[in-house]
């Protein structure tokens, strides 16, 4: 987010093939069914629209609070988390204004669709994490007892990953289950969640520039089964650019 670019890497490349500009603070990431790049500037109060290929913006939504995370539900709409503003503003397919105000939360920071329901679910920075039906305007349910969640995903059984930030763990639910399975731990304030084909959990450390695998289908509480990657820059000076897709 310092440099205020976003790099664009080929298959199996290590240097960017192209270098996205025009950006204030870029946070979130997340693509369109027709491959346009939305990126959500935090310090800009804007989301930019690159259309594909392109590497300066086609489009835009301003007057934004914070925008930090980005996401598209079965329909097409996007979602924007307003962390300062504390709401969600749902945009049909291809507009930029007029947005559906979802409210209910606290601080959001990171959305997540589960793909079977059609749920949302908003991490919180009041330590919750909100869960909105499919076109709901306000929480069907909020849960509790989170530690700064700041990432969430699900794995191909649809089982809830949740990033705890001032823990350095990462609680999961069962799917439909409002009690959490035991946590992964060992972790060093984990910041992000991507799960590969094969339903490996990697997790962003922030907090030693590593990345954590546990592998599929890994049901302890312990790093037994996980395995670190060492190496990775920081790379986020001024915030989680990189946690695209979520």
């Amino acid at each position: 987010a310092a440099g205020n670019t976003v790099s664009k890497f080929l298959p199996g490349a290590t240097i960017p093939a192209a270098t996205l500009t025009g950006l204030n603070g870029p946070w979130a990431l997340a693509f369109d069914a027709n491959g346009a790049l939305y990126v959500a500037n935090r310090f800009g109060g804007s989301v930019s629209v690159f259309a594909p290929g392109q590497t300066t913006p086609s489009a835009g939504i301003a007057g934004l609070n914070q925008p930090c995370a980005l996401a598209f539900d079965s329909l097409g709409r996007l979602y924007v988390a307003n962390s300062a503003g504390d709401n969600v503003l749902r945009y049909e397919p291809g507009t930029i204004g007029g947005p559906t105000i979802l409210t209910g939360v606290g601080g959001p920071q990171a959305l997540a669709f589960n793909s079977v329901t059609g749920d949302l679910f908003v991490a919180n920075t009041n330590h919750t994490v909100s869960v909105f039906a499919f076109n709901a305007t306000s929480p069907v349910i909020t849960l509790p007892g989170f530690s700064n969640p700041v990432a969430l995903a699900f794995d191909a059984a649809g089982t809830l990953h949740v990033a705890n930030a001032a823990s350095n763990t990462v609680s999961r639910f069962a799917p439909g289950s409002l009690t959490p399975l035991a946590p992964l731990t060992g972790l060093n304030q984990p910041q992000g969640l991507a799960f590969d084909a094969a339903d490996n959990l990697f997790v962003a450390n922030f907090g030693n520039d590593t990345v954590t695998r546990f592998g599929t289908g890994l049901m302890v509480g312990a790093t037994a089964g996980a395995q670190t990657l060492p190496g990775f820059a920081t790379g986020i000076s001024a915030g989680p650019a990189n946690e695209a897709a979520q």
